[in-house]
């Protein structure tokens, strides 16, 4: 790893966390566009590639903040870091992103061998995604009374996910998944360091900078990293003082892509190949982190004394909504007994299911981009759906055409052919997990986040991209 790329990567970060929503964010975004069109210019697609991608993922503040809110709102135009900055909604970076892959055609193939990968896998299913969800979502406009706005909203993160993992491909035979690989955790802990700097000085209530749940949060990513990490300590410290940092803004989908890598670590300690290369004593010493780094968290708020109370107050409400959920599939428990939260994705997909059954179309294939489904089983009668569930539009019309997970959301834009094909992709990554970590953490990627969270997307593309490191065929 080049100490040149993380000093650049750590001053990114914190100007763009300094600067965000300011029209002197335009100093650091313009000279960010030039340098990779300088690459592009002189065809070093993987360098200009490389810089597209770090430039992207090191561009938001907090996800609370109206930057953030702006990247997954395709209709806003005031932001003006290198992911959002455009014109009229059009952002800038998807189209420099399919401007580099004109050029990377002009003069680069994708060969018989790459189309043989589990990265290759992500590609063709990306590719259904968005041809199926657009090419319906059209029709749908035409002749149903589909959301102009929910149509934009899927189409650009499918596009966006497809593009990058479009142009990775051309460059899988290059050293760049090699360098994506070598520098995701620096990203990680660069930004989760410089979040939790500002929040021990008091910055964070003064300045809008990367947040808790942005780049930040997807600290859990590194918790695999322990099974290759002979050096454990700086990951430990890592991931403790994002288990900290996630009590004051923590989703049900981190507290799940959390408990999930743990225990998936755990487990993938005890195979054959991994407990050999490992070593039986740092076997041991990953349980014992894992351990600390689970339960130690209170012991964390406690010394941190700061706003700990209400912080508190909204992990513990996440995580009893796990539990009535947790409860209920595993028989200890009625749909009566489940949180409002859960219960509204599984009333979600009741009533898709319900649609889909009736309708060869939809089950198959699925909605397209800015469909709906209605509440034909009367499952949201009772709940205050404006709560933060749906928006004000969907609960007047009755046509929900928002799932809050990706189980929910691929078989209703998608169908089951949609579904079908990611959870071959998933079986696919973990077959390979043993192999490298970054399969374990760009599994969450797919699991939870797909269709959510348009930092997220790119990154698990990133991802798994990286984790074809030193592996080649499925």
């Amino acid at each position: 790893m080049k100490i040149k790329q993380i000093i650049i990567i750590s001053i990114l970060i914190v100007l763009n966390g300094l600067f965000n929503l300011k029209t002197l964010n335009l100093a650091i975004t313009i000279p960010e566009f030039i340098v990779v069109l300088f690459f592009l210019f002189r065809k070093q697609t993987d360098k200009a590639l490389f810089w597209h991608t770090i430039f992207f993922v090191t561009s938001f503040s907090n996800i609370f903040t109206e930057d953030f809110l702006f990247l997954n709102n395709i209709t806003s135009n005031i932001s003006f870091n290198y992911a959002n900055y455009g014109f009229h909604g059009l952002r800038y970076s998807l189209v420099l992103t399919y401007i580099i892959i004109i050029v990377q055609n002009s003069y680069k193939k994708i060969s018989q061998e790459v189309k043989q990968t589990t990265f290759y896998k992500l590609f063709k299913f990306l590719v259904y995604c968005t041809a199926t969800g657009i090419l319906l979502g059209v029709l749908g406009l035409m002749l149903l009374d589909y959301s102009f706005i929910n149509f934009l909203q899927y189409s650009y993160y499918a596009l966006l996910c497809l593009g990058f993992a479009w142009s990775y491909l051309y460059e899988y035979e290059t050293s760049l998944k090699d360098d994506f690989y070598n520098i995701i955790p620096f990203i990680l802990a660069i930004a989760v360091i410089f979040d939790f700097i500002c929040l021990l000085t008091g910055l964070k209530q003064d300045l809008i900078v990367i947040g808790s749940c942005s780049l930040s949060a997807y600290c859990f990513i590194l918790i695999p990293l322990l099974l290759f990490q002979k050096r454990s300590i700086p990951i430990l410290i890592i991931v403790g003082l994002e288990l900290y940092l996630m009590t004051a803004h923590t989703s049900g989908k981190q507290i799940y892509s959390m408990f999930i890598l743990f225990g998936a670590t755990v487990i993938m300690s005890f195979r054959k190949n991994v407990r050999q290369n490992i070593g039986g004593f740092n076997q041991i010493k990953i349980l014992i982190i894992i351990l600390l780094a689970v339960v130690g968290y209170p012991t964390l708020k406690l010394l941190m004394s700061s706003g700990a109370e209400e912080q508190e107050g909204n992990l513990e409400w996440k995580m009893r909504s796990v539990e009535s959920l947790t409860n209920f599939f595993t028989g200890q428990g009625s749909m009566s007994d489940v949180s409002a939260s859960p219960y509204i994705r599984v009333a979600e997909l009741s009533n898709i299911i319900y649609e889909d059954i009736r309708n060869p179309l939809y089950l198959t294939l699925g909605r397209g981009f800015g469909g709906y489904y209605r509440d034909y089983l009367n499952l949201f009668s009772g709940y205050d759906l404006a709560n933060g569930a749906f928006s004000m539009e969907d609960i007047m019309t009755g046509q929900f055409s928002y799932g809050h997970d990706t189980f929910v959301t691929v078989p209703m834009l998608n169908g089951f052919i949609g579904f079908f094909m990611l959870m071959s992709l998933i079986i696919a990554m973990c077959r390979k997990a043993s192999k490298n970590y970054l399969y374990l953490s760009s599994l969450m990627f797919l699991l939870l986040w797909f269709y959510f969270d348009v930092l997220m997307g790119v990154i698990g593309v990133m991802l798994l991209f990286a984790a074809e490191h030193r592996v080649q065929k499925t």
